[in-house]
């Protein structure tokens, strides 16, 4: 009987056992087609992207349909549709002359600021201050560590053990 109940017991730790690697072997491959699908569509997104003389050659050529550009710091991120449905990108240099190109080639055009930063990027520069925060935090933490063992030896000393 104990025999039966110790094989039943080994079966039952085999089939728990091939059950789990039956469940990492699932996670890894959907953990890999994740990453497969990731890596397609990060570089069909880079295939995408046009250099200023690219850019400039095809509105000259009338492809370019639609343009969005965004204006940051030093430079135009632009995004836009050609005529035939390809979206594209580029950052090219800040150059006013760039809109007249497009202006003159009957390029429809949107000119928006760069988009202000989430609220929580401010946080970013509190950064700085972690190390201080974690020093406060150790000093408290010993402080009342200290106070926590002084209560203790002073309740032993009143009970004079």
């Amino acid at each position: 009987m104990k025999l039966e109940i110790e094989e039943k017991s080994l079966y039952f730790n085999k089939k728990e056992k091939l059950m789990k690697k039956k469940i990492v072997f699932a996670v890894l491959l959907i953990a890999l087609i994740l990453l497969a699908v990731f890596l397609i569509i990060h570089f069909r997104k880079a295939e995408n992207a046009w250099s200023r003389t690219e850019f400039v050659q095809a509105v000259q050529s009338g492809k370019v349909d639609a343009v969005k550009i965004i204006v940051e710091k030093n430079n135009y991120r632009v995004e836009g549709v050609t005529r035939n449905g390809l979206v594209f990108h580029s950052i090219t240099a800040k150059d006013p002359s760039l809109l007249q190109i497009m202006n003159d080639a009957g390029v429809d055009f949107q000119v928006e600021p760069e988009p202000s930063p989430p609220w929580w990027a401010a946080l970013a520069g509190l950064v700085v201050l972690l190390p201080i925060l974690i020093s406060l935090i150790q000093l408290v933490v010993m402080v009342l560590i200290m106070v926590y063992i002084k209560k203790i030896h002073d309740a032993l000393k009143n009970k004079d053990i």
